[in-house]
């Protein structure tokens, strides 16, 4: 990788950047290439043995604010092929591909989304009347890095055949991070390396597709909120977010996403009262607070066959945070992969 153009855009996922992915997509087949250009995509995906790693950025440090944020949303390049994701893992590399270890860069988060499917858990992000739906959030990651890998025998389907009657438009994916320089201008610029797991189409036989669901407790939105403070220490602060299931199906892989301070996602069926996953932070001490709440993982879930849900069972997700002091801008998201059930 060597230096190239800064490609910064505007805050997180933003309607307008999701009203253009949706123009692109829902112009009539009439439309040609010299009425409307294709948008730029960034990045590049270099095939390995058994997948993928992609590569995207320059993300500058000229480029960050003046709290040294930097916040990135557009189009990304995919592996040129159709075939199954198997497994999913993020990192930042420098230029000369060295690794960029969290107390240099802040991976405050990355996520991606395709475009070709619609969301499992969102469809009023966008008013309807303007778009079809919102893409679909697979995989998403952050300070824990955490690999996200699939059971033998199953994987997330990317399409990338182009669209009938759209030959001006590339097939793509929709990338939004925000990267936090954390003491001063070193690395200069940084790139995130996607690795993933990939099975070809024509390598597929007997795998089975999943949907990923995405839990959110602060869902079709920018996926913050505040937690208040300080209380007494030991006491933990909750935030909860209830989701009807639309299909059943069993969940095979479960894996959550929480900040610096968090202690643990839950997530509860509350039909038929049984737990489904609890996700849990891990720290560089046992106690957490001895490591100043340097968020190293997150536990996650896999297996086959998997967690049974049925259609109208309820979901809470519950976001557990310490509440000994206050913690501004987290998150609590837990993504899973679910086979529908036929």
């Amino acid at each position: 990788m060597g230096a190239g153009t800064s490609i910064v855009t505007n805050m997180r996922i933003s309607r307008a950047s999701l009203v253009l992915v949706f123009l692109l997509t829902a112009l009539p087949a009439t439309t040609s290439s010299a009425q409307i250009q294709a948008p730029p995509i960034n990045g590049e995906c270099i095939e390995i043995a058994k997948g993928y790693k992609c590569f995207y950025g320059p993300f500058k440090y000229s480029d960050v604010d003046q709290d040294g944020d930097l916040i990135f949303s557009g189009f990304v390049r995919p592996p040129d092929a159709s075939g199954y994701i198997t497994s999913m893992r993020a990192a930042l590399e420098d230029a000369d591909g060295g690794f960029v270890p969290r107390h240099a860069v802040h991976l405050h988060h990355a996520v991606w989304l395709n475009t070709r499917k619609p969301d499992m858990t969102c469809d009023n992000f966008i008013a309807p009347d303007l778009l079809p739906y919102l893409p679909d959030r697979f995989f998403a990651t952050g300070k824990e890095r955490t690999k996200i890998e699939l059971p033998d025998g199953y994987g997330y389907h990317w399409d990338n055949k182009k669209i009938d009657g759209y030959p001006f438009l590339a097939p793509t994916w929709y990338m939004n991070t925000h990267l936090h320089w954390m003491h001063g201008d070193e690395p200069e610029e940084v790139y995130i390396r996607l690795n993933l797991g990939f099975t070809h189409d024509d390598e597929a036989d007997g795998v089975t597709d999943v949907r990923p669901v995405w839990f959110d407790v602060d869902n079709c939105s920018d996926s913050e909120f505040d937690v208040p403070g300080p209380k007494d220490p030991g006491n933990n602060y909750k935030r909860t977010w209830d989701w009807t299931m639309p299909e059943g199906g069993r969940f095979v892989t479960l894996g959550g996403h929480l900040h610096d301070g968090g202690r643990r996602l839950k997530l509860f069926n509350r039909t038929t009262k049984e737990m489904v996953y609890v996700s849990r932070a891990k720290y560089g001490s046992k106690n957490p607070a001895d490591s100043g709440w340097d968020l190293r993982k997150m536990s996650a879930y896999s297996a086959d066959p998997g967690i049974d849900v049925a259609a109208g069972d309820v979901l809470r997700l519950t976001a557990v945070y310490d509440h000994s002091r206050a913690w501004k801008g987290v998150m609590g998201i837990m993504i899973g992969a679910l086979v529908v059930e036929e």
